[in-house]
Parts: C-alpha cells; structure tokens; sequence
C-alpha cells in the first residue's frame, strides 16, 4: 500500500516535468486555506458549548493529456487535504495521515477525477470517475460511470454509474445486489435561452429501494436580467414501506447595475411533510454542496452551513427569499452580501418559526492567480410555542493561489 501511494505521488510530480516537453499535456491545480471560527450551528443553544474553531487545507492538481482532437484524458489528484492539528501526527514533521482523523478519509492523496473522452462531430463518450450533475447542481454525483451525449439540435445526454457492489461482485444473495444510477437529459440553447429536461433515478436492488427525480432547468437574458429558475419532483420508496416524496423550485434573477454593482433575488421553496409515511428528500444520493446560496459569498459551500436550501428542519421544507449584491470596487477588491428571510413549509414537525441569514465578504487580489478573503455568516432564528433559540454565527477566511 505504501509502495503504491508513493508511486502515485511521484506520477503528481513527474507529469508536470512531461508537461513542459509535450504541449499535449497541460497541468493546472489550486491551493486552498480555510479558517473556520464557528458557534452554535449545532444545536442553536448558547447554553451548549460548541464553538469551533480550526484550519483546513488542500493541494489540489489536475492534468488534462489531449494526444488527438478527439481524444481527451484528464484526471485529479487532492493532495493533504484534511484539519490542522487532527489529520496529522506528531513529532517533529507532522505529516499527513492515512485513514486517520474525525472523516476516516485518505488525507495523503485523494482521487476526484480519472475519465477519457471520445468527442466526434455527431456523439460523444466520457467513460471512468467523472462528475454527473443537472441544472443548478442540486442534484449531482461523483461516480465512477459512463456518460453518452449525442449532438444533435436538442442535445441527447444519457448517464450510467455503479454506485456500489454492495460487499461483493457477486449479485447471488440478495444483499450483494447493486445500487445504479440511470440518467437522460434533454437539452436546448441558443443564444437568448437554455432549456434542460432531466430524469435520474439511483436504484438499490439489495433493499429494492429508489430514489428518482424529474427536473427542468432553463436560463434567459431580458432586458440586461440574467434569468436562471429550475424546478424538481421527487418520489421513490425505501423498500420498507415508506415513500420517498420531494417538490422544488428555484427562482434567480441578476441585474448588471452597472460594470461594479450587481444586484439580485433568489426564491426557494421545497415541500415538507408532517404524513409519517412520507420522507422528504431533495436531491438524489450524491450531494457535493454546489448549490448553497444561503451562505452567499466567498465561502458559498462550506460545509456548516445552519440550514441547506431547501430544509430548514427534517421534513420541514423551506420557503425563502433573498436579497444579493455583489460590487466590484477595484480590479482587485469584490464585496459581496447577502439578506434572506426563510421558514418552513412544514411548521408541524419543526420547533423553527422563521429565520434571518445574513452573508457579508470580501475577497482581494493580491497578487497573480492569488487571493485572500473573510466572509461572515450570521442566523437568527426565531422558535415557535415559545421555544428559545439563539443565533449562530462564523467568521471564516480563506486562502487560494491557482496555478
């Protein structure tokens, strides 16, 4: 094992050194430095100690091999990533652990991506570790999987992946049986809109559960508003006995004010249920944390965020509005800010009433490719029948070069 990380790791540094000979290789990759200093996003209790308060990093390198037009092989590699002080031992070089830590993941080198692609004039294939996602990114995947795109006037995409063997290759017992995902999408742009039609179901045989989505998606530029809204329903069933059910809508519009000031409006709304036969779900298995406007910002989809767009509690739904603004003071200085109001669909399975989240940061440009930057994410919620809940708030920073 330790032979094959160590190889892995020596192919990260000789790649670029092949790069620099042969322009079909192009290498490129990021650092990024999170610092999180958080309170009462656990519970929302100020009698509670939970504050936290800690560093996160990750060195990130991807490599694209393009040997022919048509053929394209690209694959990254996360390098490091893990907390300060958590996932990495002692002594005197503090090097990071493997299968260690409060995650269990692999903090020495982690693989997002390893795919090649035939792209010809009529039809394309993408096959290997690749990235599956519709409309806004609600739903989405990582996966090992094979995606088909055929080009014509309405573009054809159709996606499978293994999602898990289930403990054995083998699909003879019926808890070896696999979990698939099976996907289409329809899609439509010209130079005023885009319209998407998607349908991705993720099937478990070994629990004859599933979990399905239909969705539609569209964008529009009127009148200098850049338009975006997207609209999901969901169902399935859990194999024993209850249903799987989900409703969503996301409207966005942004206005250019002017090249400096940008403002806009954001609705989301998502079904609750208080039907103990019923669970609520909003996206398909598979969630990466893409769509997360309410923490709007520098910081957009940190991972502790009070309440996700579309649950303000379990199976309560959500029914929000918000306020965005971005301005662009300098070449080099953007401030951001965001205002929403949300409540929950649902307000019989939830002691939460309503909430205020507010976003404010800035980023700064310091040097090529380099930037630093604060965000502050502050929510006040107010409980119902007489329940107390008290405000969370983080104050978060972050580091990033790009090369």
């Amino acid at each position: 094992m330790k032979k094959l990380i160590a190889l892995a790791i020596a192919m990260l540094f000789l790649v670029p050194a092949f790069a620099m000979a042969e322009d079909k290789v192009s290498v490129s990759g990021s650092y990024n430095l999170f610092a999180y200093d958080m309170d009462n996003y656990t519970d929302l209790n100020d009698a509670t100690d939970d504050e936290q308060s800690y560093f996160y990093h990750r060195f990130r390198v991807a490599t694209t091999i393009v040997p022919a037009d048509e053929i394209k092989a690209f694959f990254r590699f996360d390098l490091s990533e893990g907390t300060w002080g958590v996932d990495y031992n002692g002594g005197s070089a503090r090097r990071g652990l493997t299968n260690t830590g409060t995650t269990g993941a692999d903090h020495q080198i982690h693989i997002d991506y390893a795919w090649v692609k035939v792209d010809k004039e009529m039809w394309a294939i993408q096959v290997g570790q690749q990235y599956f996602g519709w409309g806004l990114g609600i739903n989405e995947a990582i996966t090992p999987g094979i995606r088909v795109t055929f080009k014509t006037p309405v573009t054809i995409d159709l996606y499978y992946a293994k999602y898990d063997e289930n403990g054995s290759t083998s699909d003879d017992a019926k808890a070896n049986e696999d979990e698939d995902l099976y996907g289409a999408q329809l899609g439509y742009k010209s130079d005023a809109f885009s319209a998407d039609m998607f349908y991705v179901v993720v099937d478990d045989s070994s629990d004859d559960s599933d979990q399905w989505v239909f969705g539609l998606f569209g964008t529009a530029a009127l009148g200098g508003v850049d338009l975006a809204a997207e609209f999901n329903t969901y169902g399935g069933d859990n194999g024993a006995g209850l249903d799987y059910t989900g409703t969503q809508l996301v409207l966005q519009g942004k206005f250019n004010v002017s090249e400096q000031l940008m403002i806009g409006g954001q609705f989301l709304y998502a079904q609750g249920s208080d039907d103990p036969t019923e669970i609520v779900i909003d996206q398909v298995p598979g969630d990466l944390w893409s769509f997360r406007p309410l923490s709007y910002g520098l910081m957009e989809t940190w991972d502790c965020e009070p309440v996700n767009p579309f649950e303000i509690d379990t199976n309560a739904g959500m029914q929000a509005i918000q306020l965005i603004c971005d301005y662009q003071a300098t070449d080099a200085l953007l401030f951001q800010g965001a205002l929403a109001y949300a409540q929950p669909e649902e307000d019989d399975v939830t002691v939460v009433d309503s909430a205020i989240i507010l976003n404010v940061s800035f980023k700064y440009t310091f040097a090529t490719n380099a930037y630093f930057g604060l965000h502050y994410n502050w929510m006040s919620p107010d409980g119902d029948n007489g329940v107390d809940l008290d405000d969370a708030s983080a104050l978060m920073g972050r580091f990033t070069l790009s090369f």
